[in-house]
């Protein structure tokens, strides 16, 4: 994906969570979204544990503000 691309060639998480955005506004407009489990914070900058269920929200309308971020209705 190309959240992905942007993270391993340096960019930054707000970069990546756009380019995420981007890529389902463009496409289905589909964005799964899950949390952290407790004690994500010992382990933010690396791999940390996701809730074993998720959701789906379709992306009804959006508003790009400025530095990267958006107004989202899903």
């Amino acid at each position: 994906a190309v959240s992905s691309l942007v993270l391993e060639n340096g960019g930054d998480e707000d970069t990546a969570i756009a380019a995420l955005l981007h890529d389902a506004i463009e496409g289905d407009r589909l964005i799964a979204m899950a949390l952290l489990e407790p004690g994500w914070q010992e382990d933010y900058e690396g791999r940390p544990p996701i809730a074993r269920v998720a959701c789906l929200g379709r992306v009804l309308t959006w508003q790009a503000q400025p530095n990267q971020r958006y107004n989202v209705l899903l």
